[in-house]
């Protein structure tokens, strides 16, 4: 890359950030707005995920994490009084089932170009 592509993809990168993104429930029909994750954000989920149990429960926990971090509609704390949740992450599995929360996972992980870096440290 040039000086001129350097300065564009600084210029880019700065504007991805808090952008958002419909993301398709399993009924193709529903979606959850989500927003793209800070740097630092997105390096917290990866050391979640990395230091993760080798559990299914434990990875599930984990997207659980990560979904909540990404939606903000899940964020709303009178939701959390309405489906009285212990932890406010815990709202994603009241609403959610198990395969729709790997497909939002999936989806987010695609969009904010995850899925490559989960996959190259699972190799390491």
């Amino acid at each position: 890359m040039k000086f001129d592509d350097l300065l564009q993809h600084a210029a880019e990168k700065e504007q991805s950030k808090g952008e958002e993104k419909e993301i398709r429930l399993l009924d193709e029909e529903k979606t959850i707005t989500c927003v793209r994750l800070s740097d630092n954000k997105i390096m917290d989920v990866m050391d979640e995920f990395r230091s993760a149990e080798a559990t299914t429960e434990s990875a599930i926990e984990k997207i659980d994490h990560f979904i909540y971090e990404c939606c903000p509609e899940l964020q709303n704390t009178e939701l959390h009084k309405a489906l009285d949740v212990a932890e406010p992450w815990d709202v994603v599995k009241r609403i959610f089932s198990v395969p729709e929360r790997s497909a939002i996972a999936d989806q987010l992980f695609e969009w904010m170009q995850l899925d490559a870096m989960t996959e190259r440290q699972k190799n390491e």
